[in-house]
């Protein structure tokens, strides 16, 4: 059985967008995309974004998994993982069920964990019942 916050095998880079470009308007893939320019849109994967050291991100992004060594700015809804990697940053809000930040990165927001099998997430994950029965 898969231990859901063990680290995700990345894979095959499939797209990259390099540090000189810049893209607005809505990003959809599967498999692994790495960003290392500008992009302002909505990004939606059932696989892995990778926001690399020179990228500024402004988005909101669904996605199984996310690696941040680069700025983000948005909301985050992802499925298994985040991973905010130092120099990274992010400005925003957070719902998954795994959340790392590495010493010398930077979060600023929210975070919300969630379970991918509930009902009333954005994900289809929800929060997790913390409340012990008596």
């Amino acid at each position: 059985m898969k231990n859901r916050f063990q680290k995700h095998k990345i894979g095959e880079i499939k797209a990259f967008l390099g540090k000189d470009t810049e893209s607005e308007g809505k990003l959809t893939f599967t498999g692994t995309v790495q960003v290392d320019g500008l992009f302002t849109g909505e990004i939606n994967s059932s696989g892995v974004l990778i926001i690399g050291q020179t990228a500024k991100i402004n988005s909101q992004v669904r996605a199984d998994v996310v690696i941040i060594s680069g700025e983000m700015k948005g909301d985050l809804f992802i499925r298994e993982r985040v991973e905010i990697k130092e120099p990274g940053r992010f400005y925003g809000n957070v719902e998954t069920p795994c959340l790392v930040i590495e010493e010398g990165a930077v979060f600023e927001g929210f975070s919300k964990m969630s379970a991918p099998d509930k009902e009333d997430s954005p994900l289809g994950g929800g929060p997790v019942d913390t409340e012990r029965p008596e």
